[in-house]
């Protein structure tokens, strides 16, 4: 008894019943059609199913004297009219509201192919209804998709068999192997895919938002599983944090790396983080990374704020490539996702311990709503920078945040504000594929929108001319 006792315990002999809820006699459920459109018929006559079990079936009956004691009558069971199952039943009982409840002689009712009808039927019910609801797109519009979608297929099909003849390659060659196959894939696909962007926007022009809307559906469930494959493709369009431009999706970009499924999608994962908006990012991050060093050497002590700060990569760059300047200034990161600020503390951390550097810096979960509302309440800086929060503001919003964050500048300090161009080629396929839909803004609205704010007001903008900047000098 004591070795039973020291045996390791499992559950199943610790389960146990309370006697007061035990069940004395177990029932088959009983479970109802899905629709009304499923009959028994005996003879010609049509009974409508109420319910069903494994071993018995009860029906709606205006006629229940059909129905005898100790009889068999052979049904036939009829999902919209066509014939399913076959089999002897035999009368149980009489009950409420003229329901017949009829026991199977000796077959069993096979509910397991009735559900299985039943998700066969919804299924296309569904997809008649999407069909239908297609049928108004612009037919150019779809005769455009489907020329991308198999495009798309054969030419992943391609790449993808290239993929298998570098199976025994070692690790160092098969990352030059595919390096190569994505860089000229890549230059094919920036020569091709705009084409295929330019044509589907052309036909939609003139074409209200509504029905642009069903169109980016459409052209979603067409060739979203292949853009998708890559970590951008899915990222953006799943949004796992909320918003597509979270840190992980700047991490991403940054990074420029080859992620996906196979050889194709890691050439789509290219195609996203090298296109013009891809680059204008990181360009964006040398062009910040400058502005805080400009900031640091013309000052005998600086302080610096991030808004919206995400992975706070220019930050990192500026630790690492100046160290000695480090001790100079007093950097605040400024986040409404926390995670974020989790992740650029870390990643902050390691490198100043690489460095043997003990910058003072600061991390704050605030969210703009507070700043609008509230002011600033962590102090006055030197330069106070932005780089893609206002893509995401309407005009008014952005005109409240600006103000209140030049408040917060120190005299002869400086505000930065990225803000997304017109003029940017990927515009379509971030809001068609990747339902990421940015504020976009040129010069004139730039200066527009904030000399009420600063008089003193310049526009810059990186090499792609995609990301623009507008400073503002106290």
């Amino acid at each position: 008894w004591g070795n039973i006792m020291n045996q390791p315990q499992f559950k199943h002999q610790e389960f146990s019943i309370d006697a007061t809820t035990r069940k004395k006699i177990l029932r088959q459920d009983r479970i109802q059609p899905a629709s009304k459109n499923y009959y028994l018929y005996f003879d010609s006559k049509k009974f409508e199913i109420e319910n069903y079990s494994a071993f018995s079936i009860a029906i709606k009956s205006d006629d229940i004297s059909f129905f005898k004691n100790d009889k068999l009558y052979k049904g036939v069971l009829r999902v919209d009219e066509l014939d399913i199952f076959e089999a002897e039943y035999k009368l149980t009982r009489f009950a409420e509201d003229n329901i017949v409840v009829l026991n199977l002689n000796e077959n069993v009712f096979p509910v397991e192919a009735i559900l299985a009808i039943e998700t066969i039927k919804k299924t296309l019910e569904e997809f008649d209804h999407q069909l239908e609801a297609y049928s108004s797109l612009p037919q150019n519009f779809k005769t455009s998709v489907s020329e991308l979608r198999v495009w798309l297929e054969k030419l992943s099909k391609k790449i993808n068999e290239i993929q298998k003849s570098s199976f025994e390659k070692n690790l160092k060659n098969l990352q030059e192997y595919e390096e190569s196959v994505v860089f000229f894939t890549n230059n094919y696909m920036m020569k091709n895919l705009p084409k295929f962007a330019q044509t589907m926007g052309l036909s939609l022009a003139g074409v209200d938002e509504k029905l642009v809307k069903k169109c980016y559906e459409f052209l979603r469930n067409e060739v979203g599983h292949i853009f998708y494959k890559s970590t951008y493709g899915n990222r953006a369009y799943a949004k796992p944090r909320g918003y597509a431009g979270d840190f992980e999706m700047m991490n991403n970009v940054y990074s420029n790396e080859l992620r996906g499924e196979d050889l194709f999608s890691k050439c789509m994962q290219r195609y996203f983080t090298d296109n013009p908006a891809g680059k204008a990012v990181r360009n964006r991050l040398n062009y910040l990374n400058n502005k805080i060093e400009n900031t640091v050497r013309n000052n005998s002590f600086s302080k610096i704020l991030a808004v919206a700060s995400g992975p706070a990569a220019e930050i990192q760059k500026f630790l690492v490539e100046k160290p000695e300047l480090a001790e100079k200034c007093e950097i605040h990161l400024i986040d409404q996702d926390d995670e974020a600020l989790k992740y650029s503390q870390k990643e902050i951390m390691i490198i100043c311990r690489a460095k043997n550097i003990k910058p003072r810096i600061f991390f704050h979960n605030i969210a703009i709503k507070n700043i609008i509302n509230e002011g600033l309440s962590i102090g006055s800086f030197d330069l106070i920078y932005s780089a893609g929060l206002f893509d995401y503001f309407t005009d008014p919003v952005a005109q409240f945040a600006c103000k209140r964050l030049f408040e917060a500048l120190n005299p002869k300090g400086q505000l930065i504000i990225g803000n997304f161009s017109t003029n940017n080629p990927a515009q379509f396929i971030m809001e068609a594929i990747g339902d990421w839909y940015l504020i976009y803004r040129d010069e004139k609205t730039l200066k527009k929108l904030f000399n009420e704010v600063c008089a003193d007001l310049i526009i810059e903008s990186e090499p792609e001319s995609v990301n623009l900047f507008a400073i503002l000098n106290k």
